[in-house]
C-alpha cells in the first residue's frame, strides 16, 4: 500500500480553540489538517471551502445548540461524514451526544482515549481512499 499523499481535513467544532491545539499536538501528524468552527455560519463556511473528511465536536452545555446544524451537514453530504463527540464529563453532553447520533463519543479530559479514537476513524478512512483508488486504477 502507497503512503497517503492528501492530507485529511478535519472539521474541529469548539467555542475554545485551544481544544482543537491540544488535539493536533496529541495526535503530530502532519497529514492532517485541522479546521476551528465555533459558530455554524463557521463550520458552513468551512464545509463550502474544503472537503471535509472526518468532524470532532467537543458537546458541553455552551455548544449543544451546534449539534442539529452539525449532524444536519454531514449527514448531507455524499458521502456522509463521521462525526466524533468530546463530551463534557457530565451526563448531559453525553446523553446530547447520544441522541445526535454521533459515530463516536469519548471523553475531552481522556486524552488518551481522545487520540486512539480519532487516530482509528482516520486510519478506516485513509484505508478506504487507498482501496477506492486502487478499484479505480484497476479499471
Amino acid at each position: 500500500m502507497t503512503e497517503e499523499v492528501h492530507p485529511l481535513n478535519i472539521l474541529a467544532v469548539d467555542d475554545d480553540p485551544e481544544t482543537v491545539r491540544e488535539i493536533e499536538a496529541l495526535l503530530g501528524d502532519s497529514r492532517l489538517r485541522f479546521h476551528f468552527a465555533d459558530t455554524s455560519n463557521a463550520f458552513s463556511r468551512i464545509f463550502e471551502a474544503e472537503s471535509v473528511d472526518l468532524a470532532v465536536v467537543h458537546v458541553h452545555s455552551g455548544s449543544e445548540s451546534l449539534l442539529d446544524p452539525l449532524t444536519r451537514q454531514l449527514r448531507s453530504s455524499d458521502p456522509a461524514i463521521a462525526l466524533i463527540a468530546l463530551v463534557s464529563p457530565d451526563a448531559e453532553a453525553a446523553l446530547a451526544a447520544a441522541h445526535s447520533g454521533v459515530n463516536g463519543c469519548v471523553r475531552v479530559d481522556d486524552q488518551r482515549s481522545v487520540a486512539r479514537i480519532i487516530q482509528e476513524r482516520v486510519a478506516l478512512i485513509r484505508e478506504n481512499r487507498s482501496q477506492r483508488e486502487a478499484l479505480r486504477q484497476s479499471r
